[in-house]
């Protein structure tokens, strides 16, 4: 039991890096392309990230 909780628990955390470099990466790219329309999606994704990242904590 502890050593399966132990590896969701670590495959939880790469997870959420992973997904956190695409985003960067995917904000890197809408840059490049064009700024003010998806610069505001950006903002809006964080706000969205921040308020999940208070309901879990």
């Amino acid at each position: 039991m502890t050593a399966g909780f132990t590896r969701a628990v670590l495959s939880m955390e790469f997870l959420q890096l992973g997904f956190l470099r695409i985003l960067t990466s995917l904000k890197k790219m809408k840059n490049k392309k064009g700024f003010k329309k998806k610069r505001v999606v950006g903002l809006r994704g964080k706000a969205r990230e921040l308020k999940k990242k208070k309901k879990k904590k």
